[in-house]
């Protein structure tokens, strides 16, 4: 019934249909989320495609988590950089997560340094000690910056999903989502990445 105002504000290349049938799936694959109600449901699908991904879905761009009967809608990591390139005013983005064992040199001031060098011990989330994000707009600015793990968590120790969901199942991307967002502030934003920062607020 809800699908003609769904389809209203859906971004180009969005079904309508399919987002039914996303949203179903998502269901059996978190059957917490049939708890929730159908209002709170609806409300992140419509955020969702408005943002032009389908909710929930396996590329990771969005999640949905139940909290108690409430559905929350995450944006991904993957989401926020697809978001980010939209603006086209950002040449790259890349965030990265930072673990036991690597190289790392932060040191930021008139001369900054930020060098990051992988190790070979096993990529565990358990281990990450830092992430950080480089942005470079396209006329020829970069942008950058650096969060410890203490950090990360204390914004993860904020969040109603902060038990379940992404940051149980995917905690190494919601690293370098958290310090992507912190970093896209000063850069150039679209419109869908400036709604993205606010769902996710």
């Amino acid at each position: 019934k809800r699908q003609g105002s769904m389809k209203q504000i859906a971004a180009n290349g969005i079904d309508p249909q399919r987002v039914i049938q996303v949203l179903l799936a998502s269901i059996q694959k978190t059957p917490a989320l049939a708890n929730c109600t159908q209002e709170s449901i609806f409300r992140c699908a419509m955020h969702s495609v408005e943002l032009g991904f389908y909710p929930g879905s396996v590329d990771q761009k969005t999640y949905l988590v139940p909290f108690k009967d409430q559905c929350t809608l995450i944006v991904g990591y993957k989401g926020m950089v697809e978001l980010a390139y939209r603006s086209r005013l950002i040449k790259s983005i890349r965030a990265r997560a930072v673990y036991e064992g690597d190289k790392f040199t932060y040191r930021d001031g008139l001369t900054p340094v930020l060098d990051w060098e992988p190790g070979d011990t096993p990529r565990d989330p358990k281990k990450i000690t830092h992430a950080y994000c480089i942005v470079e707009t396209k006329d020829g600015g970069v942008i950058y910056d650096v969060m410890t793990r203490a950090e990360i968590d204390a914004i993860r120790g904020r969040s109603k999903a902060s038990g379940s969901g992404p940051w149980v199942t995917d905690y190494a991307e919601m690293a370098k989502k958290t310090i992507m967002r912190r970093t896209l502030k000063m850069a150039p934003m679209s419109i869908e990445m400036v709604k993205a920062d606010a769902i996710d607020m």
